[in-house]
């Protein structure tokens, strides 16, 4: 059986992240015996919680935490100041090789993702991960630092990683435009999110009770971020609420929040108030999982405004629950192979507002309905295929 060493990715601020790792998780049980792997989770105790995991911990192997950050986000001196804790209790080995040590000790095969563990020579299968190249096509939500950051990053994850994940095709041009030497690494391993468990067996009605919801909505589930482009949304509703259109609302869900742009989220919420649309959006914030999938189970449609994505999970949702999506018209977003995708110019307000329009009196949210029953078959085998293409990689086929 191969054993896998998850590093803890992701948290609040970025709870795709979290769910990513949560999906291979789930995806692995599903898979016959002589295909599973075994899961060793490491999550560091500052930036990690074990409670995220906690509808998936009982199919981990072991979960350790280590106590040292090696990325880019803590400065030098907080970095020395760790080291000089360590020598103080004895223990004269950088917090980095803990780690290495531990994988050996479990009998690790493979890591993932590798990105900030990448050594020379290593005993384990280096796997990274890249979600997406955003900084080259927008250059200006980064500072300088961070593309060169990244810039550097990949070309270690060139010389020293043995595999680099990419979610798409556009990743992975990407990658080779910036990192030629990159492309031999490369594999394509487009993801499938975990819904959790009976999600298609769960009453809709307490969820919309809970968060005192009307019968017809749209939800845009997404973080605050200034590139998901939430604004073209609440323009396209101002103009909806305009041609006459009352039997409509807005759900936002996700972190409203942009560490990159901190007054950004205020910046909405004064378009809000101006545009007088109090009544008709709930900002309802980082919610459950299990909440979030229930609210776009009930939702009329989804909403996907975003500039850019390296491969959507909002996306993916849709696809295992077959709710109708309206979605930027970007390049990323034509990889996928959902039904009901509406695209829209994210650019344009107007252009958003008539394809609801034309779709509105139609819309119906489909749960309990004779397809949804379908659904659930569909949706793990895409899961099991996630991590069955994930294992081969381990497998390095």
């Amino acid at each position: 059986m191969n054993k896998v060493g998850l590093i803890g990715n992701g948290n609040k601020s970025w709870i795709a992240g979290v769910q990513y790792s949560q999906s291979l998780i789930m995806g692995n049980n599903l898979l016959d015996a002589d295909q599973k792997m075994e899961f060793h989770l490491f999550l560091h105790q500052d930036f990690h919680q074990q409670s995220d995991y906690k509808e998936v911990q009982g199919y981990l192997k072991t979960i350790k935490y280590f106590d040292f950050y090696y990325g880019k986000s803590w400065p030098l001196a907080y970095k020395s100041y760790q080291f000089l804790k360590k020598l103080q209790k004895l223990q004269f080995h950088w917090p980095q090789d803990r780690l290495q040590k531990w994988f050996v000790e479990q009998s690790i095969d493979s890591i993932f993702p590798a990105n900030e563990l990448l050594v020379k020579n290593s005993p384990v299968r280096q796997i990274c991960w890249v979600a997406d190249f955003q900084q080259v096509h927008f250059p200006e939500y980064f500072s300088a630092y961070d593309i060169r950051y990244r810039y550097r990053q990949l070309k270690k994850i060139a010389a020293l990683a043995d595999v680099l994940v990419v979610s798409n095709e556009h990743s992975r041009r990407d990658a080779i435009r910036l990192v030629p030497e990159v492309a031999s690494k490369i594999r394509v391993l487009p993801f499938t999110m975990w819904l959790g468990k009976d999600w298609n067996k769960v009453d809709v009605q307490p969820y919309l009770a809970k968060y005192n919801l009307p019968p017809k909505f749209l939800i845009l589930p997404s973080q605050w971020w200034k590139h998901k482009n939430h604004l073209v949304v609440f323009q396209a509703l101002e103009l909806l609420l305009k041609m006459g259109v009352k039997d409509i609302s807005l759900v936002c869900t996700g972190l409203p929040s942009d560490p990159r742009f901190p007054s950004y989220a205020q910046t909405l919420r004064n378009y809000i108030t101006q545009a007088n649309l109090q009544p008709y959006i709930y900002e309802l914030g980082l919610i459950p999982r299990q909440d979030q999938v229930q609210l776009m189970r009930a939702a009329m449609a989804v909403v996907q405004p975003s500039f850019f994505e390296g491969w959507s999970a909002l996306v993916e949702d849709c696809r295992s629950l077959d709710k109708t999506i309206f979605l930027s018209d970007i390049p990323m977003h034509h990889e996928h192979q959902n039904r009901n995708m509406i695209f829209f110019d994210p650019h344009s307000a107007k252009d958003l507002a008539n394809k609801i329009i034309q779709n509105w009196s139609v819309l119906n949210s489909k749960v309990a309905s004779p397809n949804e029953e379908g659904l659930y078959e569909n949706y793990t085998n895409n899961l099991k295929k996630f991590t069955s293409d994930f294992v081969r990689i381990c497998q390095n086929y």
